[in-house]
């Protein structure tokens, strides 16, 4: 990934790289950095970003018509984008985990995004 195409993903997630840095454990400095240009963007930042942008790409398959959210999964994702730090973040990223896992809204948007094209993107 260049730097151009770590700027346009950033653009396309509606991110900055301060919040990517809140987010996530990755180092302001260095996601200023490599915003600017003065670094390159290393493996783990540009799976990060492709894995953001598969997930966006597969939200919008299902939101052009699969099956109806799951306001329970809705209400973990939310909570997790307002988490205090990454830590917290990740714990309510697995606890959505675990409730997809047995939800059957879930399954059904699952294997309704699977039979259209956008499966799951590999972390």
């Amino acid at each position: 990934m260049t730097a151009a195409e770590f700027r346009e993903a950033l653009e396309r997630l509606e991110l900055t790289p301060e919040r990517l840095a809140a987010e996530t454990r990755f180092s302001a400095r260095k996601l200023e950095a490599i915003h600017r240009g003065l670094r390159s963007v290393p493996e783990r930042i540009a799976r990060e970003l492709e894995w953001r942008l598969a997930m966006q790409e597969r939200e919008s398959v299902l939101a052009a018509g699969g099956p109806p959210a799951c306001p329970a999964a809705d209400a973990l994702r939310r909570r997790a984008a307002g988490a205090a730090g990454p830590a917290e973040r990740l714990a309510l990223l697995e606890e959505a985990r675990r409730h997809a896992e047995r939800c059957p809204v879930c399954a059904a948007r699952e294997a309704y995004a699977a039979a259209h094209g956008a499966p799951p993107p590999e972390r």
